[in-house]
């Protein structure tokens, strides 16, 4: 079972993944159709922030489907 922890690092590590797919310095060697493919998703991808206001509605109303603590902070 995935935990809303597990659930909120997915999002912000895809979200590095696909920057770093956009940036020929990080990887030289992505055909270009790879590159446009990362830049559109992009355009609609969550920032980092919107992910948080989600995470603090989630909390707010009560449920845990994202949670930006690790288990072990959690007390």
């Amino acid at each position: 079972m995935t935990t809303a922890n597990e659930r909120y690092r997915a999002l912000m590590m895809a979200s590095t993944f696909l920057h770093d797919l956009t940036d020929p310095n990080i990887t030289k060697r992505v055909p270009k159709e790879i590159r446009a493919k990362a830049r559109r998703i992009l355009r609609h991808y969550p920032w980092p922030v919107d992910i948080d206001a989600i995470t603090n509605l989630t909390l707010k109303a009560g449920t845990e489907w994202l949670d930006r603590t690790a288990p072990e902070d959690r007390a």
